[in-house]
């Protein structure tokens, strides 16, 4: 399932995004955590560049079963 994992910046955001998909969510949906998206580049990636990049990448994949990076 798509999610909104791209627009999760802060610790608590994600951390309380998170929290919510491992509740209830986890029993039907298996969701995708892009880093970006084709038309959505937080702030924080596009001033982060490539650690920032690297750091979301890891966030994803070891927070979700499926993820993705769009070039």
């Amino acid at each position: 399932s798509y999610t909104y994992f791209t627009w999760r910046n802060t610790k608590q955001e994600l951390t309380e995004y998170v929290t919510e998909l491992a509740g209830d969510a986890a029993s039907y949906m298996r969701p995708n955590f892009f880093v970006n998206t084709p038309d959505i580049l937080p702030g924080y990636l596009q001033e982060g560049g490539r650690p920032a990049f690297e750091a979301r990448a890891v966030l994803a994949a070891t927070l979700a079963p499926s993820w993705g990076v769009y070039a």
